[in-house]
């Protein structure tokens, strides 16, 4: 079932493929970090945020309230590869704003816990070793321009690999001045 979306849960302009995952449903309030990510599901990421059903020794899987097994990731907005379009591909919003996605897991930064508590999650797709290209990259500033009426909290971005030990993404595809004037790069620290 989709959350209930309250005024400023979407970013305006972007398209919305909700993610039906196992979540929490608790509340996210006031987040100042952006944590990037690049899955190892290659182009077929939106395949992936469609359906999230898995087979339960799946790592990560849980039995939901209606009795399937689900992988519990997930992600506020992702990038997914189309070469038909001019930017090569489209930001799609799939958790609301005011919720916590579950895309940090166990991650720490400054010394605090708790990251998918205080972060928003951009999901780009892999692998992590792909260079970013020019409208890649301007339309995630874009999308961060508009994140920031939404949620003037933002102040840091950081990568997946920063913040949990053992992650390898965004890897070196995504250059660490791609937000730059936005939100500033803020490793592990």
């Amino acid at each position: 079932m989709s959350p209930t979306l309250g005024p400023f849960d979407r970013i305006p302009g972007l398209g919305w493929l909700p993610q039906y995952w196992c979540w929490s449903g608790a509340a996210l309030r006031d987040p100042d970090l952006l944590v990037m990510h690049c899955g190892s599901v290659g182009d077929n990421l939106a395949g992936y945020l469609r359906d999230p059903r898995c087979a339960p020794q799946t790592p990560g899987a849980r039995r939901c309230s209606d009795g399937l097994w689900r992988r519990t990731v997930s992600a506020h907005l992702a990038w997914l590869p189309d070469s038909r379009l001019p930017a090569g591909g489209l930001l799609v919003q799939g958790v609301a704003l005011s919720r916590q996605a579950w895309h940090a897991g166990g991650s720490r930064w400054r010394g605090r816990g708790a990251v998918n508590a205080r972060s928003i999650g951009i999901e780009l797709a892999g692998p992590p070793t792909r260079a970013r290209g020019e409208a890649e990259t301007a339309a995630l500033r874009e999308a961060v321009s508009a994140l920031l009426v939404v949620c003037p909290s933002l102040r840091w971005w950081t990568r997946h690999s920063a913040i949990q030990p053992g992650k390898g993404d965004p890897g070196a595809g995504l250059s660490d001045e791609w937000a730059a004037g936005l939100l500033e790069y803020a490793p592990a620290g």
